[in-house]
């Protein structure tokens, strides 16, 4: 009904856009936001169709109406990061970015362009970007990341591994990819273990678990018990199953978490 009202009073030319938003906290839509932005356009509140408009992107028809009214890169380029519309995004940033240009004044831009290529996997193209980013914030942990994964994939590790290392937990799973590959992998066993990700922790605690060190393995496995990744339950067991066999008698964290997995109790004769 509000969309009713709204048209009628849009082609009677009185105030409809009130409808619009009636409509929109009841049924959210693309297709309801980009009427209302378009009625506030022609009514000339640029400004309250900017922000409507900015929402709706990456649709072709918004893009065309926030170029006409003017609106600044920046907040182009904010939102489509924001929604992680990596494509979109680089193809609006590309005729706009300049890799030779001195100019420090479109850092957030120059950084939006290179992060959506490295999610898109183009990192060949965007080591050029985050090798300029890096020396104008080389304290920044996204960028250095961004910048190490860009030179791990293009085959250079060894400069990869050292921006990980002094980027510290941030950088400690990739790092411990990197060391696993050269063999190094009590190495990498610790790098993987200075992260918090459960993915990280696990590779740590199967590298102990294999070579017998059964102290450790039950730590790492403990940490990543306590996170929601989906290794929980294998490391809630393993950990159980280690802890059992060195003796140790606080495990009611980890029978807890297993008390989730009617298998894994099964499998220790506890239905």
């Amino acid at each position: 009904s509000n969309l009713v009202l709204a048209a009628r009073k849009e082609k009677a030319g009185k105030e409809a856009s009130g409808y619009y938003r009636s409509a929109l906290a009841l049924y959210p839509s693309s297709e309801i936001q980009l009427k209302l932005a378009s009625l506030l356009f022609q009514e000339g509140k640029t400004e309250e169709a900017e922000k409507e408009y900015l929402l709706i992107l990456p649709e072709d028809t918004t893009m065309q109406a926030l170029t006409q009214i003017n609106t600044n890169p920046e907040k182009i380029s904010e939102a489509l990061f924001g929604k992680k519309a990596w494509k979109a995004l680089t193809e609006y940033l590309e005729p706009i970015i300049d890799i030779d240009s001195d100019q420090n004044e479109n850092a957030s831009l120059l950084r939006h362009y290179a992060i959506a290529l490295a999610e898109q996997g183009e990192f060949k193209q965007a080591l050029p970007f985050f090798k300029k980013l890096y020396a104008l914030e080389s304290t920044d942990s996204q960028v250095a990341w961004y910048y190490g994964r860009c030179l791990e994939a293009t085959g250079q590790g060894t400069s990869a591994e050292k921006i990980y290392a002094a980027i510290g937990e941030k950088g400690a799973y990739r790092r411990g990819i990197i060391l696993q590959k050269r063999g190094k992998t009590a190495e990498a066993a610790e790098a993987f273990a200075a992260s918090k990700e459960g993915i990280s922790l696990w590779q740590a605690a199967r590298i102990w678990d294999v070579a017998g060190d059964m102290e450790k393995a039950v730590d790492a496995y403990t940490r990543v018990a306590d996170t929601t990744s989906p290794y929980q339950d294998d490391a809630a067991y393993r950990a159980y199953i280690l802890a059992n066999r060195l003796g140790k008698t606080n495990t009611d964290k980890l029978l807890m978490i297993l008390s989730k997995y009617p298998a894994w109790m099964a499998r220790l004769n506890m239905e």
